[in-house]
């Protein structure tokens, strides 16, 4: 039976309208499902990102709140500690000692600081003369520790200073070129903890005089400490100073 043409074009607008219906179904349908997929990724991205950021603030948190140390140290000791005892691996073999053994005295936590240095030492100090401090920073050199030296210009010549002994094993050391007295004395131990006191490095120091230490990783005052340190050494560089006319 043949379809007139009225009958003809009618069936090819329902065909168009019914293709048309499911097209545009299907456009929805795609778009409906693109937006769920962007919508997805959005989400993930975002936890992704919060939870780096929750990460970073915890990981943070705990190399903020890593364990506190302060302590206070007097001198003199009663009895003067065994060098040989705190700062060598097998400590002293002596069977009668005439030095101190005893890990609470001051001089022994001092030395104790000392040897378990790893990277660097920056030592700022007025007056270096005792042989004994001096034979663990070179020590600690041979080791490999790199050692930085800050001191007075008027005590590098004084009797039984040690900064020729530093210099001679190469040791960088500045002084100022000052009438003014480079009066410090602090030490910093890989920029991590820092020593400071009336403390000279001195024999009469640790047997004689009253002095004291303090002994803090405080991160507030170790940072200070280094920019001090730092400040020091570029102002004291020798190339500078030679153009520079002493006060």
């Amino acid at each position: 039976m043949c379809k007139s043409v009225t009958q003809y074009f009618n069936s090819k607008t329902n065909y168009s309208a019914k293709r048309l219906h499911v097209d545009v179904g299907s456009e929805k349908m795609a778009t409906s499902f693109a937006g769920k997929q962007l919508f997805g990724l959005t989400l993930s991205f975002a936890v992704a990102v919060i939870g780096a950021r929750i990460c970073y603030r915890w990981l943070y948190s705990k190399k903020e709140k890593k364990e506190s140390y302060v302590n206070v140290l007097f001198f003199p000791d009663k009895h003067v500690a065994c060098r040989t005892h705190f700062t060598q691996r097998n400590g002293c073999l002596l069977q009668r000692c005439r030095f101190s053994h005893d890990p609470q005295s001051s001089y022994a936590q001092l030395l104790g600081f000392f040897k378990h240095a790893q990277r660097c030492i920056d030592l700022c100090v007025y007056m270096i003369t005792c042989t004994d401090l001096a034979d663990v920073v070179l020590e600690l050199q041979s080791k490999g520790i790199i050692v930085r030296i800050v001191t007075d210009s008027k005590e590098i010549d004084a009797s039984g200073s040690q900064i020729g002994r530093f210099r001679e094993s190469r040791i960088q050391v500045r002084h100022n070129a000052s009438s003014y007295l480079m009066h410090h004395k602090f030490i910093v131990i890989d920029r991590n903890f820092v020593i400071t006191g009336s403390f000279n490095w001195t024999r009469q120091a640790i047997t004689g005089n009253c002095e004291n230490l303090i002994i803090t990783n405080q991160q507030f005052l170790v940072d200070n400490f280094l920019l001090e340190f730092e400040k020091l050494w570029q102002l004291f560089d020798p190339q500078l100073q030679s153009k520079v006319v002493p006060s």
